[in-house]
């Protein structure tokens, strides 16, 4: 069978208490829009606009949350943006493994 991914012009905040632990709060407007700027198409930037304002995304680049950006994306939107300077790209998370 086939399954069709919700774009974020789709899903609401509401949709995420399904998808994770109810106890769960719902991702932060800014976490959204983050994961949008990474992974999401034209469609769903524009419905992060429409829900939350084009500030969202100079607040992410202020505040970004560390290990989701890669470079493509982060040079992307500095530049979208009309950044003149490009910082570094935040950290990224490492995983160390017990031995």
């Amino acid at each position: 069978f086939f399954f069709k991914q919700k774009t974020a012009y789709e899903i609401s905040t509401r949709d995420w208490s399904s998808d994770v632990c109810s106890s769960d709060p719902p991702p932060s407007s800014q976490r959204i829009a983050a994961q949008v700027m990474v992974l999401g198409n034209l469609d769903d930037i524009h419905r992060v606009r429409e829900l939350y304002g084009n500030h969202i995304f100079e607040e992410v680049l202020s505040n970004p949350p560390r290990g989701l950006f890669d470079a493509k994306s982060w040079v992307f939107w500095h530049k979208k943006l009309n950044h003149r300077i490009i910082p570094p790209l935040p950290p990224q998370i490492v995983a160390w493994a017990s031995s």
